[in-house]
């Protein structure tokens, strides 16, 4: 009986805890702190009221903790993103998360030699562990925000692919460290080599995981969640195995699945979300660093580059309908900015006989869409085609960008 009252109360304690850290939130919408900051304050405080995280679980029960949870957080993000959404912005993506994030470990390096007085190897170790961006803050953070443009697509993007140059510092400077005979060549070795099997393995098992997704029926729909996420688990530790990135290639196949049109989608990515939000609440109490220099910021420098943001509604209800067939004449789109529709009256939107628009949803409202009404930047419209004239149905909402990115990949 004492085991199972002092199970009850751990169990009592760390689920309050998480309540109470649901419950903080809440303060994000008054005071200009993320909720990550926010749920690490309250970790913190805790900390000194109960017994710290590290009397129950060694280092590497944490850091196997926090992978875990990174796969759930990236794999979900890339859904989220889309291959798509990816492609038109891939440029300002691979400066920012290759580039970048050796820029920035090369400064961190520079400040920690000069100013903190640590020895080189040190300093660039330091820069190397803080470089790269903390995918949990940033797409919590994101995540309950609406960003204009292709910033929010950015950061997101950068936070995924930036892994192998994070892992290729750690692991060359180790070695360079370590061994007698060993070089700095092993750097960007080691880089291309995270960055080419992370790749690769994330592209394969994305393309492998839609077709058995559409083709395997399992008895009941609430179990195609589950085999999605052993799925994204299993190519984590494939491209870890072979010596690649597991992270880029869990946030690679996200990408791929993110664009696919198959069966119980509704249900899969709302069951992703939830394990994102979930594994982002773990890694903030268990494992976060440096959460207040990656998420703390966001709002201040997006101001300070004009880039307007603001916390994002919730849509707590939804319409769904279930079908036997897929529902090849069924597509939602998104008014974009630089839209042939964005400004027009449904009248006027040059669709032809052959489409019908059933439903606008604008900031979370329903709408019914008279010939009179104007459509908005942001606007969801839900369009009744013909598979033939989707194409030219589609290239009225989409926008410049992100038609230039389908035809240079011939989509």
């Amino acid at each position: 009986m004492d085991e199972i009252t002092a199970f009850g109360g751990l169990v009592l304690a760390v689920a309050g805890g998480f309540a109470l850290a649901l419950a903080s939130t809440k303060l994000t919408e008054r005071l200009p702190v993320p909720a990550p900051g926010i749920v690490l304050v309250l970790g913190a405080v805790a900390s000194n009221v109960v017994h710290p995280i590290g009397d129950f679980l060694s280092t590497r029960e944490v850091v196997r903790i926090g992978t875990v949870a990174l796969i759930a957080i990236l794999f979900d993000g890339g859904m989220d993103v889309g291959l798509r959404r990816f492609r038109t912005s891939f440029t300002p993506i691979a400066l920012l998360g290759v580039v970048g994030t050796f820029a920035t470990a090369a400064l961190t390096a520079v400040f920690a030699h000069t100013i903190l007085g640590f020895g080189w190897l040190t300093a660039w170790l330091v820069g190397a562990a803080i470089a790269p961006t903390d995918p949990a803050v940033m797409f919590s953070v994101l995540g309950s925000h609406e960003v204009r443009g292709r910033a929010a697509t950015t950061l997101e993007g950068e936070s995924g692919v930036n892994d192998p140059v994070g892992i290729a510092l750690v692991v060359g400077l180790l070695d360079y460290a370590t061994h007698a005979h060993s070089t700095l060549w092993v750097v960007p070795r080691e880089f291309f080599v995270e960055l080419a099997v992370g790749l690769a393995v994330g592209a394969a098992g994305g393309m492998l995981l839609v077709p058995l997704w559409r083709r395997i029926a399992l008895p009941i729909e609430s179990l195609y969640p589950v085999g999605v996420l052993f799925s994204a688990g299993i190519i984590y530790g494939a491209a870890s195995v072979a010596h690649g990135s597991g992270f880029l290639a869990v946030f690679v196949a996200g990408l791929i699945v993110g664009d696919a049109r198959v069966p119980f989608k509704a249900q899969v990515v709302g069951f992703h979300g939830t394990m994102a939000s979930l594994a982002e609440l773990v890694v903030f109490v268990v494992v976060t660093f440096s959460v207040f220099v990656n998420g703390g910021t966001i709002g201040v420098v997006a101001r300070a580059l004009h880039i307007p943001m603001r916390p994002r509604r919730p849509s707590p209800w939804r319409i769904t309908v279930g079908l036997e067939q897929e529902p090849e004449d069924v597509r939602r789109y998104v008014v974009a900015d630089a839209s042939r529709a964005n400004g027009r009256a449904v009248r006027d939107l040059p669709l032809g006989d052959q489409a019908w628009i059933s439903i606008v949803v604008r900031h979370g409202r329903a709408i019914q869409p008279r010939g009179s009404h104007v459509l908005e930047p942001g606007d969801e419209v839900v369009v009744l085609v013909e598979p033939e004239d989707e194409a030219a149905v589609r290239r009225v909402f989409e926008g410049r960008e992100e038609a230039a990115a389908r035809t240079r990949s011939g989509l």
